[in-house]
């Protein structure tokens, strides 16, 4: 009763008369200012406007008026108390994320308490908390609360017992957050070259074996998740740098088998894991133990999350690859019509794009049945406007546009528009697709303008093409490091299907 009692003087000194935060449309406050910030909320989640002109015309402002500008501010700040009460029960939130943020939101509180003198209940609540966090391996809000306890027991109530054991569980978590980071920082060193295209970015000059070197010191004595999980993708990294696809999935069974020892909660890591898992069963072709894999990792993933859409685009590939072109197209229906879709990135949703136009292409080839609403629908022009980050991307995504209209053209017969383009095509290929991994790329695109060279005689263009199709053969497919998807039909079995749309005749 001591501590309640402690609590309610702290909250009663010290509360706000209201608590600004938005609710929702049902919940009208009779305070007009209030209501103008309900009302802004609900136009940016209703997507009324797409501009700041736009935004501040609802109250007959400008964006350059000090009432519009105090309007936003005013926003922003409900907003941010708002985050305070969200509701982490919802199914929405996994159990690691319901206890993360339930854990930060007591830390805070205690520490106002400490704060503010109130002793007894904050350390009552460090110790509960404590224990309650310690199956989810929160490292940081651990090594907090140990400090806190710590202090308290050395400084305040002076038990040297309980002072001696806060002390060195303070060191031991130390070690583990420092091992954490390091891992943590190593991996995202290593990672942050391959997430940009650009070529201002260059190679760090930590490699993975180099970053598991450092690391090794921890690898025995530190097992909490957040450290065995980026030990093991710098593992999978120094592997895949080198194509060892058997290597990779040897470290994703060993990081597997780590994750079973301790707590299953972590559904998303585990996902990960098997994720690049699948991807090596894929580059060795191993296509029935791939969507085996698929199928656990789905089990493993919310519906409609970004994640599971990355998943559902590798299940497609490796349908694809088997020629189950109705299955992967099943795939896809599925996807689009998820809730889900309309909350991904423009470029997560431009990736889906180019899936349905190869699947337009296999309608086109008579290798798939589409309803007829589907092809009729379907037009290149809007298709390549609705891919404006692909379309400026010259140097990979752009060569997916590229040889989807080459291929449009040819089902649609209009020959002249691939000789027309013939020249343009070729100056493109000299100038951005000169990389190794887009070798059988730029091979099967010279095969499509030799084919317009030869005036579309198919005997002509299987002898104009043997050279490229040599080359192109030379170099082995890579699903693994094809982040759009370029080759989802392998190039071999593409070129047959263009071959069976040619004729004896020179057009």
């Amino acid at each position: 009763m001591n501590t309640l009692k402690e609590l309610a003087s702290i909250v009663t000194r010290y509360k706000v008369k209201s608590i600004q935060v938005i609710g929702n449309s049902r919940a009208k406050s009779t305070d007009q200012e209030s209501n103008r910030y309900q009302n802004f909320y609900e136009a940016i989640t209703t997507k009324q406007f797409t501009t700041e002109e736009e935004a501040a015309a609802l109250f007959k402002l400008t964006p350059n008026d000090r009432a519009f500008k105090r309007l936003k501010n005013g926003l922003k700040k409900r907003l941010v108390n708002t985050l305070f009460f969200i509701d982490v029960n919802r199914s929405d939130f996994n159990g690691i994320q319901t206890a993360y943020y339930s854990a930060q939101k007591e830390l805070c509180a205690i520490n106002i308490l400490l704060d503010r003198g109130a002793n007894s209940i904050a350390v009552e609540m460090a110790q509960n908390l404590l224990k309650q966090i310690s199956k989810f391996d929160f490292t940081f809000i651990q090594l907090e609360l140990s400090k806190i306890l710590s202090s308290y027991f050395t400084r305040v109530e002076k038990n040297q017992k309980k002072s001696i054991y806060y002390a060195e569980l303070t060191r031991v978590l130390k070690f583990i957050y420092q091992a954490e980071e390091e891992a943590t920082t190593a991996y995202e060193l290593l990672i942050t070259p391959h997430l940009n295209n650009s070529s201002t970015y260059t190679p760090t000059p930590l490699s993975p074996s180099d970053a598991l070197q450092k690391l090794h010191i921890y690898k025995d004595k530190v097992s909490s998740h957040k450290f065995t999980l980026h030990y093991y993708l710098i593992a999978m990294m120094e592997k895949m740098m080198v194509s060892d696809y058997e290597g990779t999935i040897l470290v994703c069974e060993n990081a597997l088998l780590e994750f079973s020892k301790k707590s299953s909660l972590y559904k998303e890591s585990i996902a990960g894991v098997l994720f690049q898992k699948v991807t090596c069963l894929t580059q060795l072709q191993r296509l029935e133990e791939a969507k085996e894999t698929i199928l656990e990792i789905i089990k493993h993933q919310n519906k409609g999350a970004s994640n599971w859409y990355k998943t559902l685009e590798l299940y497609i590939v490796i349908l694809m690859h088997q020629k189950d072109y109705v299955g992967a197209n099943n795939i896809l229906e599925k996807a689009l019509t998820h809730k889900g879709f309309i909350l991904l990135s423009s470029y997560d949703k431009e990736v889906w794009k180019t899936l349905e136009a190869w699947m337009q292409i296999l309608c086109a080839f008579k290798k798939l049945e589409l309803p007829n609403k589907k092809t009729k629908n379907f037009r290149l022009s809007k298709f390549i406007n609705d891919l404006p980050s692909f379309s400026k991307d010259k140097r990979g995504k752009n060569s997916i546009i590229l040889l989807l209209q080459l291929l449009f053209w040819l089902t649609q017969k209009q020959y002249d528009k691939i000789q027309d383009r013939i020249e343009a095509i070729e100056k493109y290929s000299s100038r951005y697709l000169k990389q190794k991994e887009q070798h059988r790329i730029n091979c099967f695109i010279k095969m499509m303008t030799e084919m317009g060279k030869a005036s579309f005689h198919k005997t002509k263009v299987i002898e104009k093409t043997k050279k490229w199709y040599k080359k192109m053969q030379s170099v082995p497919i890579n699903i693994a490091n094809q982040h759009e998807h370029i080759e989802i039909v392998p190039f071999e079995q593409l070129w047959e299907y263009v071959l069976e749309q040619l004729d004896y005749d020179f057009h």
